[in-house]
């Protein structure tokens, strides 16, 4: 899917260098299927997304701390 983010929004995520490969966001906006013709002529089609809101998800998200352990009898 491609993703359009526009303004002042596109232009604080560029300053920060928070967009890089692979780097999960998370994206609200309109949807809408574009349709196209590839090199070889054929038809293609895809999603494309017009974001309105645009936020890069931290790693604490991905990997929540664990509560500590406890040991002994006090596990029980």
């Amino acid at each position: 899917m491609r993703v359009a983010v526009w303004g002042e929004q596109a232009e604080q995520l560029h300053r920060a260098g928070a967009l890089t490969k692979a780097a999960e966001v998370y994206v609200e906006g309109r949807v809408r299927l574009d349709e196209w013709s590839g090199p070889d002529g054929a038809a293609r089609c895809g999603l494309k997304l017009s974001a309105w809101r645009c936020e890069v998800l931290g790693a604490i998200g991905r990997r929540a701390p664990r509560p500590p352990r406890r040991s002994g009898a006090a596990a029980r």
